[in-house]
């Protein structure tokens, strides 16, 4: 650095100096989403994994039960899970619930990168019919 010399004051910039509302919420862990769901899927969830617990218990408890649980793991529960049940976990947590596959879903409460299949239109020949063809683009669902 140059003796005497001050770099000039950057300005603020709403673009560059601010994160997105959605990247800043924490991606939803065992106990969050189990919380989502009702007592009687807990209960269902509690049978699957052939865990010990009275069905007269709480929701809390089944939500403590299942999330303490090492059986139990967050990719093995969300796969368990029906796509309207994922889709409420994301709602719960901020998260876009757009797509009618559960994988997608999955792996973006998991926060792992999703791909997108978009469907571009793709002449068939000279003067033949227009065949739609998917295009895979890698992008993020944070």
């Amino acid at each position: 650095m140059i003796s005497g010399f001050t770099p000039p004051l950057r300005r603020w910039s709403p673009k560059r100096d601010t994160v997105p509302i959605r990247s800043r919420m924490p991606q939803p862990d065992k106990r969050s989403a189990l919380q989502v769901l009702t007592k009687a899927r807990l209960r269902e969830l509690v049978d699957a994994f052939e865990l010990k617990l009275a069905a007269a218990e709480s929701k809390d408890a089944h939500v403590e039960l299942l999330a303490r649980s090492k059986k139990a793991t967050l990719p093995k529960l969300l796969d368990l899970l029906l796509r309207d049940e994922l889709k409420d976990i994301c709602r719960a947590h901020g998260l876009p619930d757009a797509g009618r596959d559960k994988s997608p879903i999955v792996a973006r409460l998991l926060g792992q990168p999703t791909r997108r299949v978009g469907h571009v239109q793709v002449r068939g020949g000279p003067g033949g019919p227009a065949v739609p063809a998917l295009l895979h683009q890698p992008a993020l669902d944070v």
